[in-house]
């Protein structure tokens, strides 16, 4: 029984074909490289928001003690514990508004 031997074209073909294979898996790779940074640049762009909100909400929040602080001077009272307790009357905990 006679073995078949690969000619020369089918081993240059077989080459080619590794060759191309090798050049898809190169841009494949560049292009997933590619679009993994667009999304961490994303994603640091929204982190970077979300400092920005928090550091605005760290702000308000410190306006509003020196506020309860203030007028708990002006009351006599404890301005945290004043401040805590109209919270919790006002708000469910999720930002929104008793009513």
């Amino acid at each position: 029984m006679a073995t078949a031997r690969p000619s020369a074209r089918t081993t240059s073909a077989d080459e080619m074909t590794s060759e191309e294979l090798g050049k898809f898996t190169a841009s494949l790779l560049e292009q997933m490289q590619g679009r993994f940074q667009t999304m961490s640049d994303a994603i640091i762009t929204k982190i970077d928001e979300m400092s920005e909100r928090i550091d605005e909400l760290e702000r308000g929040m410190r306006a509003v003690g020196r506020e309860r602080g203030d007028r708990a001077t002006r009351l006599g009272g404890d301005g945290h514990r004043e401040g805590v307790r109209e919270w919790r009357m006002t708000s469910r905990g999720d930002g929104r508004v008793r009513r």
